[in-house]
């Protein structure tokens, strides 16, 4: 025989549809920051393939120059979505539950995802456009076309987590916290 407490009631029932919502959300908060990760991940890994190939030169040069060699902006670009990659984790293991990651500081992390991708964007572009010396014998390789689309699906997919995450710290903010106070007096 049932115990009465075990008997679900009609606020269980309506509640249920919410409650598988509320986890499809979760999962859905975690899989987007999952691929950010994954897209950051690939422009760290391009560090270490070739951004450039030479065509011709010295018979001592090397034959092609990765994104560690690519210069300052390509470090610079690479360390920037390193960064990534950490935020973009702690959000995905946030949304899945592994760690505590409250609404605003998830809406930093957020926010460092985006800035952090959209520079290395830009700084990977400068180094699309303007080729290290000797340019005119070197033709772009794989690992810059990686690092390029990358970051940009890294703040693209940064950015698409804003609004859900803005009206979430929104949610928890206390009453009356936007309110300036003065004093009496």
């Amino acid at each position: 025989m049932p115990h009465p407490d075990d008997v679900p009631t009609e606020a269980d029932a309506a509640s249920a549809p919410t409650e598988q919502l509320t986890r499809e959300i979760d999962w859905r908060l975690a899989a987007v920051p999952a691929a950010a990760a994954v897209c950051a991940g690939l422009v760290v890994a391009s560090a270490v393939i070739p951004w450039y190939a030479l065509q011709i030169g010295p018979i001592d040069a090397p034959a092609s120059i990765s994104g560690l060699d690519a210069g300052s902006f390509a470090l610079i670009a690479i360390a920037l979505c390193g960064f990534a990659v950490v935020a973009s984790a702690a959000l995905a293991l946030g949304a899945a539950g592994a760690i505590e990651v409250e609404a605003p500081i998830a809406l930093l992390l957020t926010w460092v995802c985006v800035g952090a991708a959209s520079a290395a964007a830009v700084l990977v572009a400068i180094r699309l456009v303007f080729l290290p010396d000797p340019g005119e014998f070197l033709t772009r390789d794989v690992g810059i076309w990686l690092a390029f689309l990358g970051s940009l699906g890294t703040a693209a997919l940064s950015a698409i987590q804003l609004p859900a995450r803005t009206g979430q710290a929104s949610s928890q903010r206390p009453a009356g916290a936007h309110k300036a106070t003065r004093p009496n007096g």
